[in-house]
């Protein structure tokens, strides 16, 4: 009789618990972001979240650079190395992606370059990790900062800027711009600065001779730091002497790195480039 009660005991056990381990717990999940909006994007919305590894470029926030560093571009062996349950990648990476879903390692591909592109990501990713509630608070949380800070320059004058981002080549002969509705434009836009564009592009590409032949009024000069954008001051106006915006002085250089970045301090960045704007309407 014992031995019956002891064997309905343990079948009742076993089909109490049976599924109990069918999925796998969050200390199972292992998370790379290999960008850093996309580092910035998680950590917002789970502070806790099991990142093990991103990009050699993030350095924001303070909690991503406790993890691993993996180079750009990544290596598929050193990527699978660290035995990632779901990567954070850039769309544009197609052949990685590809390679990874054929390993059924989960990926999140989203881009970041315009604010509808970082709402969305926001919204899709905090739904990914099923808490759609933080996304929800982030967004409206970015939003509300944002419009603040619009609200304060909506009866500034407007005044073009070609808005240069970066320089494509070592001789200062072409450059990379935001322009139409990539989120450093809107930004700029907000702050009253109607950003000049040379096609259709988000991120746009000019000459040295399209940009003599342009001349804007007023120039934003976006450096990663202060040395580098002293040296790019010094060869440009040499370069580009005879542009207006350099004769009147009407050339401003936004330094550093986190500017470029399109994560949760987008509202210090667009005060950075409000004051910017500021300055130079008054030259």
């Amino acid at each position: 009789m014992f031995r019956i009660f002891l064997f309905v005991l343990i079948f009742l056990s076993v089909y109490l618990c049976y599924g109990c381990h069918a999925s796998p717990s969050t200390s199972d999940e292992r998370i790379v972001a290999l960008t850093p909006s996309l580092t910035s994007a998680l950590l917002a919305l789970a502070p806790q979240a099991p990142l093990v590894a991103t990009s050699q470029y993030t350095t924001w926030p303070e909690s991503a650079r406790t993890v691993a560093t993996l180079p750009m571009p990544t290596p598929l062996e050193r990527l699978v190395q660290l035995r990632p349950t779901l990567v954070l990648a850039h769309p544009s990476d197609v052949q990685l992606i590809s390679k990874l879903e054929s390993l059924n390692i989960r990926v999140f591909a989203h881009a970041m370059d315009t604010l509808d592109d970082i709402y969305t990501t926001l919204e899709t990713l905090s739904t990914l990790l099923d808490m759609p509630q933080n996304g929800s608070r982030a967004i409206l949380q970015l939003k509300t900062e944002l419009d603040q800070i619009t609200a304060r320059y909506a009866t500034s004058p407007t005044i073009d800027i070609l808005f240069i981002i970066d320089v494509a080549d070592a001789r200062m002969q072409h450059f990379y711009l935001a322009q139409n509705d990539a989120f450093l434009a809107s930004l700029t836009q907000a702050c009253g600065g109607h950003t000049l564009h040379t096609d259709n592009t988000n991120w746009g590409r000019i000459s040295a001779e399209s940009l003599l032949r342009l001349n804007p009024y007023a120039i934003l000069f976006l450096s990663p730091n202060d040395a580098i954008g002293e040296e790019r001051r010094q060869t440009f106006s040499t370069l580009y002497a005879g542009l207006d915006a350099i004769s009147a002085g009407r050339v401003f250089y936004l330094n550093g790195e986190s500017y470029s970045t399109p994560d949760l301090r987008l509202p210090s960045t667009q005060e950075a480039i409000c004051k910017a704007i500021d300055t130079l309407r008054k030259r």
